[in-house]
């Protein structure tokens, strides 16, 4: 079985439309096939893709299918980083990557094209897809470890931080102008404590170490083809330990008790680690974890409600939080997110 079947091109975005190319991005797209030496003659976008740091492409030319993202952000970090990612491990485990980097445009912007494969999200399954397939996704996150990748823990927070600014001045006047002040200085304040709590904990130490780490694997970026796990969405890619990408698909899922325990007994029986040893830096891994992933989808949900609310999807980050509640309720600010997100929703009644 060859390595490179456990890896894949393709991301999860916001906004969704079919058979367009969105943002007034044409001629980009155009050029950039055109710079990568790729037929365009019969071009067709399947789906496109609209982020607050990118925009994605899936484009069907000549019978091949590819991914391509552009940002005119042409200095994010993260988008730099899976670029980074997939140009340094192409030769060692042949993942799909064909070209990425600064385009030679008028605009700043940087791109990333890489061969698309229609790949099953774990999210599409229950859980027992993961438990009774346990070894299949260790030897994947075996090889995962195994990738070279430049940033360490404190880069990758650095990058999780800027990619979700919620000291934003777009955010704010849209807020302001639709009378969510209040509600924004609130959010704001949530988000602040939140990330101190995050930087200043002692358990923040558990999430270093020396293997590359995916850095948000949850169920929507470990997919499935073929059998086979394999991982997208790697700009949060980082050296650290491995136990956090666990304890981080742990909280996506919302696995029980019983069975977050034994895929964990699982783990550690593959890899040959002593339970009872690495049992508290799993714990501490999952409180950062559980921070991260409210952080993360609370700024989907606040965005989506009141810069694009017309496009971008305000249901999916609400659901992921609930669905994981069982984890998140046991952090100190979950009261107070849980409450700004009624309050919210009581206002917005009939009015967005």
């Amino acid at each position: 079985m060859s390595i490179d079947n456990f890896f894949s091109g393709g991301v999860t975005c916001l906004q969704k439309s079919n058979d367009t190319i969105s943002g007034g991005f044409e001629d980009l797209v155009l050029f950039v096939l055109d710079q990568c030496g790729i037929e365009s003659k019969e071009l067709k976008v399947i789906k496109s893709f609209e982020g607050e740091i990118f925009s994605e492409f899936i484009i069907s030319t000549d019978n091949f299918i590819y991914s391509l993202k552009i940002t005119l952000d042409d200095k994010n970090e993260s988008f730099l980083n899976e670029i980074s990612f997939l140009e340094e491990n192409k030769k060692t485990i042949g993942l799909p990557y064909i070209n990425g980097g600064p385009l030679n445009f008028s605009l700043k912007a940087n791109f990333l094209i890489v061969d698309y494969n229609n790949v099953f999200e774990l999210k599409d399954f229950d859980n027992n897809s993961l438990m009774e397939e346990a070894d299949m996704f260790f030897i994947a996150i075996s090889l995962l470890n195994n990738c070279k990748i430049k940033k360490n823990s404190e880069d990758y927070l650095n990058m999780f931080f800027l990619n979700n600014d919620y000291d934003n001045g777009l955010l704010c006047n849209k807020c302001e102008l639709l009378d969510f002040g209040i509600e924004y200085s609130e959010f704001c304040s949530i988000m602040y404590k939140t990330r101190k709590e995050i930087e200043n904990s002692e358990k923040l130490k558990s999430i270093k170490g020396n293997c590359t780490c995916h850095g948000f694997m949850s169920s929507e970026n470990l997919i499935i083809k073929d059998g086979l796990f394999k991982f997208k969405n790697l700009n949060y890619s980082f050296i650290g330990n491995p136990l956090f990408d666990l304890a981080f698909l742990s909280v996506s899922l919302s696995l029980k008790e019983r069975s977050k325990l034994l895929l964990f007994k699982k783990y550690c029986d593959f890899f040959n680690l002593d339970f009872k040893k690495v049992k508290k830096d799993y714990d501490n891994c999952l409180y950062i974890a559980s921070h991260l992933f409210l952080y993360k989808n609370f700024f989907d949900f606040f965005v989506s409600m009141f810069v694009k609310n017309e496009h971008f999807d305000t249901v999916n980050p609400i659901y992921n939080i609930f669905r994981s509640s069982k984890y998140l309720k046991k952090l100190p600010l979950y009261n107070r997110f849980e409450t700004l997100l009624e309050d919210i929703s009581k206002k917005t009644k009939g009015h967005l």
